[in-house]
Parts: structure tokens; C-alpha cells; sequence
């Protein structure tokens, strides 16, 4: 949970310095590297990226919800005699 946090709260910060035009992410500096290194995206450009790893997001919890319920269905529940 430590490290979904920490890596939800920066990717976050990391996003709006490049969607949002007024946000700087290494204030105090009002230098924008991610512009220069991604070749400044559009926003429609970040909001596809942003849906595509939702998306991909989805599939890998389906994935280990089936995974889970597999391995869980040959066992009783536990306190259930």
C-alpha cells in the first residue's frame, strides 16, 4: 500500500506538470524538462496515454481476481467445518 501511494501521489504530480501548462514540477525552478524530453503532448495525447494504462489496469485485476478465485475454489472457507 507504501508503494502504490507514494508511486500514485508522484505519477500524479508528474501528469499535471505536463497537462496542465501553469504547474511547475520542480518549482522553484519554472524550467520544464518534461516538455523538452516528450516533445510537448497535447492534451488529448495525455489523456489517451492515461486511458490506455487505465485500460491496461483493468485487465491485469481481472486477471488476478480469476487467478484468485481459481486457486480458492478447491478450499472451504476458513472457520466453516
Amino acid at each position: 500500500m507504501l508503494i502504490s501511494s507514494v508511486l500514485g501521489v508522484w505519477l500524479h504530480v508528474l501528469i499535471d506538470g505536463i497537462y496542465h501548462w501553469d504547474v511547475w514540477v520542480f518549482w522553484p525552478s519554472h524550467a520544464k524538462p518534461l516538455y523538452k524530453l516528450l516533445g510537448r503532448p497535447t492534451r488529448g495525447e495525455v489523456k489517451s496515454v492515461c486511458i490506455a494504462f487505465f485500460a491496461a489496469a483493468i485487465i491485469v485485476y481481472v486477471i488476478m481476481l480469476v487467478l484468485s478465485y481459481r486457486r480458492e475454489a478447491g478450499q472451504p472457507l476458513k472457520g466453516c467445518k
